[in-house]
């Protein structure tokens, strides 16, 4: 599909060819930062690490809608940003962008909001419109970040039409990227020397249904581990009607996919889950107490939503009843958010804001006594292997382990970008697995 031309360019002023990325939302939306990171840097610009501002000329707010705290927390930024560097070339883009339009976001103080842009155009688009040729250096600079755990976007849109989403709004249907565009993608970033890539999508498990002819994730994944050089990979989330027992013995099974899997439950009510759209999560609960009962290491999280429309106390608590039975590594506890223009914004009748906190606050302390437990599992189990992404002030590597725990590897001798295999010895107190190398 050709890409949409590039609406009129503002007159704007020339700026510094230093950027600051900032980034909010899901792993798609931090896909779309990678590629969009790696297209500035091959037009001439500068990609600024961390959350440095100091000494960028222009700012790109990768802004989520998903919750209406994401959206707040993006006008936040896109404030402070102009508050206090005025002098700044604020740029929105992401679903903030599509949902709000340009008049919302120049009312934020936005310079531009290029809602309809891939990473690539707009990367042209910036450089175009803001940089002129005599502000960039004469040699491109080359890319960092190289040897950081990278999500790479495989898949975009959803076709579910969950009642309290807003997401099938802003990103259309399911669309996958061509199995030989991700083997290329994967090849290169394996050659820049990262650790690992998080297979990522608004619906990543749905990847392959719409090419010709009809593919799966599995299919993927296992030419993924046929290539000759690759990253160690991780598949970024899993909705509950794609789990099949194929997908969990790659996942258990292959020494080069992690055993890891993050799968939107939502909520463990049946009736709930048809009043929202979706789907019953009994056959997917089934599969993975099987996968349990044989790999009692695999590492699983589920997202769960608590104050939804019409949500009773007993159905909160049948979600709450199931998290606690299952050997889950961690909850993500989101509070119902009413999005504009979706079936639950509207639907009655609603949960009272105080009985929603209430609920929420339950799920977490669910959440911190499944990370406890899980984590002196894997302590017990005596071995991890880290991703190395940066080093830390005392000089020891940090990454993150196969089953997705934060780590700190005991050696000075280790640098980002390493797989390291080692024995574990106790947590820190920063709450990191403490990981010396074989």
């Amino acid at each position: 599909m050709a890409s949409p031309p590039l609406p009129p360019p503002p007159v704007l002023p020339a700026v510094r060819p230093e950027v600051h990325l900032l980034t909010f939302g899901c792993r798609a939306q931090q896909a779309d930062e990678e590629v969009l990171r790696a297209a500035l840097v091959a037009r001439g610009l500068t990609v600024l690490e961390g959350k440095k501002v100091e000494g960028a000329g222009i700012a790109v707010v990768h802004g989520c809608v998903v919750t209406a705290r994401a959206e707040r927390d993006a006008r936040k930024a896109i404030r402070r940003l102009r508050r206090e560097h005025p002098d700044l070339r604020i740029v929105v883009s992401g679903c903030h962008a599509r949902l709000s339009g340009d008049a919302a976001s120049r009312e934020l103080g936005a310079d531009l909001a290029l809602p309809e842009l891939g990473p690539e155009e707009l990367a042209t688009a910036i450089r175009e419109r803001l940089v002129p040729s005599g502000l960039l250096p004469a040699c491109a600079p080359s890319a960092e970040g190289g040897r950081r755990r990278v999500a790479l976007r495989i898949q975009d849109g959803c076709d579910n039409s969950c009642a309290y989403c807003i997401v099938p709004a802003v990103r259309g249907k399911s669309r996958s990227v061509p199995v030989a565009t991700v083997l290329e993608d994967i090849g290169r970033l394996a050659e820049r020397g990262a650790p690992e890539v998080v297979l990522s999508g608004i619906q990543t498990a749905a990847w392959g249904r719409d090419l010709d002819p009809p593919s799966t994730l599995c299919d993927l994944l296992e030419k993924i581990l046929a290539l000759p050089r690759r990253p160690r990979i991780r598949i970024s989330s899993v909705e509950p009607q794609y789990l099949t027992p194929r997908l969990i013995e790659l996942v258990v099974g292959e020494r080069g996919i992690c055993p890891h899997l993050h799968v939107p439950l939502q909520s463990a009510s049946p009736r709930l889950l048809a009043a929202m759209g979706r789907a019953d999560v009994a056959p997917a609960i089934e599969l993975l107490e099987r996968a349990w009962a044989r790999h009692g290491d695999l590492a699983v999280g589920f997202d769960v939503i608590a104050g939804l429309p019409t949500e009773t106390e007993p159905e909160h608590q049948v979600t709450v009843d199931l998290v606690e039975r299952l050997p889950l590594a961690y909850l993500h506890v989101f509070t119902f958010s009413a999005r504009p223009g979706t079936p639950a914004a509207t639907m009655l009748p609603s949960v009272p804001e105080r009985f929603a906190v209430l609920r929420t606050r339950a799920l977490l302390r669910s959440d911190e006594r499944l990370r406890a437990a899980y984590r002196a599992r894997i302590l017990a189990r005596g071995r991890a292997e880290v991703a190395v992404e940066h080093m830390g002030e005392d000089g020891f590597g940090r990454g993150t382990t196969e089953r997705f725990l934060p780590a700190a590897v005991i050696s000075h001798a280790v640098k980002p970008g390493a797989l390291v295999r080692g024995r574990t010895d106790g947590i820190g107190a920063d709450g990191a697995l403490r990981v010396v190398p074989e």
